[in-house]
């Protein structure tokens, strides 16, 4: 017994030692690693969302903003059931839902331990809950895509799926540089993925995604969008766009389609049968079309080029033209007794079908492929921007049969997208050289420093600077001769008109394409624009409906880009008729308030409202007028006005009130401001702060609209 009992303590001592001896090496040698294990084991790691980067324009105004938001979430898993009511009584007021709704969703998901509430909680509504301290419930990090600017220039800017990810537009040209960087942190977690204070063992903050500058003008582009809005309406046309570039760097100014769709707003995607209208939202202008007689320019530039003619070269012309059993005509169908011998200019001004077939006749077809591959219309063009097509039409050269040359030497035959015709506009413009399209001038990081910025070097010389001259001395004759409709006020200008015919199914459709392809000033080219309006009412010539509007827009363009007028006309004002003593009460007229305008806006105002503006001092904008705003005075009476500096940290509200939301718009990016649209349509009515208040420059100023002018 004895025995037995030393035994088993030998046994339990030994048992003992070895416990003993195990603890001692877990605590002595592998202590690290178990530590390591066990915390592995608790530590999770999750991420912190970056917040995506800004799309503005060429002045920061604001085009896309993601904003910060929460989504509410809930653990019913985690929340007693007796806390639901409660909860939900609580959470009820402050997500405007209903507190019985509520807490029938908690109860039906007891067992969730991630049940989203509500989606897209604004950050003063977020913090009211968090105050709450309501037991089960956690605020999740989101953000939402707003769009300042509305729906300017949607086709664009693009969209983002359900997880925020660019899949159109810029948002997916730039998705890798506006998503930014996940950040991360490694530490015990809550249920609702939170990290407990105290436990962090590593964090890694989020890097914000980089804005985008675009090269587009937001003011341009909503002008450029209003006007195809109205050419729309007019000619009950199908579709319209307008392109504005600069033709030594490349920079799109203006790149306006219609109709268009509000990104916030997928209803506005739709077509009345409910149905997805693509055109709404997907850019046409890097898509195939037929350019009609605007193409001439290129056949005509080739054959000077090549010496195949000069200016004085006479062609004739009889009208009609048969090639391959086809006859060929003007667009006026009119046959002349005799040929009419014209040179190119007069060829170009007529737009004549047969005379620049003859022309395109001269060229060697392999000589023609080679220029026309040089001028980009055989490749995409290089735009930042996906989904960009090459020209159609242009491919087979072997098989292409007489009658297949003559029309494309006129347009016919071939397709190109708008973008490359407003890039061989800019090659005739800046002396013959290539230049590569572009929408996206710079990336800034958060801190507001440029980290890329896009190349304006041209790709390669197409022409000679002697030929492109020629050019653009035969469009300019073009308007001045033939189109006075397209002449650009205050300035020089050379274009070229286009119609061409559409096809389905292999049969001409009753409507076509109206475009006008043209570039100003004509002394020193800046801009160079095309206009294309799709399937207008017949006959729907380039020249009666786009050559209008390029007129209309040009002039915009550069007073926005302050190029200054190089042919000023002159404008003589007939003295204001004297009013009969009885009838001069009756012809006073409100003296408009003209303060704290820039000089330019200010005298436009007093001419509107009948009155001479007389300019005292010196500076940009006004700082007092000698008649009081709103009081009476004889129409022509003068008006004091004086001048000082516009102090660039510190700007002087001015009166909104009656100006469209494009004129505000452009008059806030004078003076440095941003606006806010506070509903409504129409002229501005009433705006907040009210004129005279000083504001930080970048101040936002509210709107309210009104289809009443004040």
């Amino acid at each position: 017994m004895r025995r037995r009992t030393k035994f088993l303590r030998t046994v339990l001592l030994a048992l003992l030692l070895a416990m003993i001896g195990r603890l001692a090496w877990f605590q002595l040698v592998r202590a690290d690693e178990v530590l390591a294990r066990e915390e592995a084991r608790r530590l999770q790691e999750a991420s912190y969302k970056p917040v995506r980067g800004a799309l503005v324009d060429r002045s920061g105004r604001p085009l896309a903003v993601s904003i910060p938001q929460r989504d509410v979430v809930a653990s019913p898993f985690h929340m007693e059931a007796k806390n639901f009511a409660s909860v939900a009584a609580a959470l009820a007021p402050l997500l405007g839902a209903d507190a019985a709704s509520l807490e029938r969703r908690l109860a039906e998901n007891a067992d969730s331990q991630y049940l989203v509430l509500a989606r897209g909680v604004d950050l003063a509504t977020a913090e009211a809950i968090r105050k709450e301290r309501l037991p089960g419930i956690a605020l999740v990090e989101s953000s939402e895509r707003i769009y300042p600017q509305g729906d300017v220039a949607n086709q664009i800017i693009g969209y983002l799926d359900d997880r925020g990810v660019g899949i159109y537009g810029l948002e997916a040209q730039y998705e890798e540089h506006l998503r930014g960087v996940e950040g991360f942190v490694r530490a015990e977690m809550t249920y609702d993925n939170a990290p407990i204070a105290g436990t962090v063992k590593s964090n890694t903050p989020a890097q914000d995604g980089l804005t985008a500058v675009l090269t587009l003008d937001a003011y341009l582009q909503r002008v450029f969008e209003e006007a195809l809005d109205e050419v729309i309406a007019q000619e009950d046309a199908k579709r319209a766009l307008a392109i504005a570039m600069d033709v030594h760097t490349g920079e799109i100014l203006a790149m306006a389609m219609r109709p268009g769709a509000n990104l916030s707003d997928r209803d506005t995607w739709l077509k009345p049968d409910g149905t997805l209208d693509a055109e709404r939202i997907t850019n046409w202008a890097v898509t195939p079309l037929p350019p009609g007689s605007s193409f001439k320019t290129v056949t005509t530039a080739i054959a000077l080029e090549e010496g195949l003619l000069d200016l004085d070269t006479l062609i004739p012309d009889s009208g009609q033209l048969e090639i391959d059993g086809w006859t060929i005509w003007n667009w006026d169908r009119s046959v002349p007794v005799e040929p009419r011998l014209m040179t190119i200019a007069e060829l170009l001004q007529t737009s004549s079908n047969v005379g620049l077939i003859q022309v395109g006749q001269r060229i060697p077809h392999e000589t023609f492929q080679r220029y026309v591959q040089a001028f980009g219309f055989t490749e995409p063009t290089g735009l930042d921007f996906p989904h960009e097509s090459a020209a159609t039409g242009l491919a087979g050269w072997e098989e292409k049969r007489a009658i297949d040359w003559a029309n494309m030497y006129i347009g016919q035959h071939l397709e190109v997208t708008p973008l490359q015709m407003v890039r061989a506009a800019a090659v005739f413009a800046n002396g013959g050289r290539l230049v590569r399209p572009h929408l996206v001038r710079e990336l800034r990081d958060a801190d507001g420093n440029v980290v890329w910025t896009a190349t304006t070097e041209p790709l390669r010389t197409v022409i000679s600077e002697q030929t492109a001259a020629e050019v653009r001395e035969l469009m300019v004759s073009v308007i001045e001769k033939a189109y006075h409709q397209a002449r650009v006020p205050g300035y020089t200008a050379g274009g070229k008109t286009g119609t061409a015919q559409k096809f389905e199914g292999g049969v001409e459709k009753e409507r076509g394409l109206g475009d006008f392809l043209g570039f100003a000033p004509a002394s020193d080219p800046r801009v160079a624009m095309f206009v294309l309006i799709d399937e207008p009412k017949p006959p729907g010539y380039g020249g009666t409906i786009a050559a209008p509007l390029f007129a209309k827009l040009m002039p915009i363009v550069l007073r926005t880009l302050g190029v200054p007028p190089d042919n000023p006309v002159a404008e003589t004002a007939a003295e204001p008729a004297a009013p009969q003593a009885e009838d001069k009460e009756k012809a006073k007229v409100a003296v408009p308030d003209a303060r704290y305008l820039p000089v330019g806006w200010a005298a436009q105002r007093l001419a509107d409202a009948g009155l001479r503006p007389r300019l005292s001092g010196e500076g940009a904008v006004v700082a007092a007028q000698s008649l009081a705003p709103g009081s009476q005075a004889e129409p022509g009476s003068e008006v004091e006005l004086t001048l000082a500096p516009l102090v660039p940290a510190e700007v002087m509200l001015p009166d909104f009130r009656g100006l469209t939301l494009a004129d505000a718009s452009r008059l806030a990016a004078e003076l440095g401001l941003s606006l806010k649209q506070a509903g409504g349509a129409g002229f501005v009515a009433e705006q907040s702060p009210a004129v005279g208040t000083p504001v930080e420059a970048g101040s936002v100023v509210t709107l309210r609209l009104s289809t009443v002018r004040p």
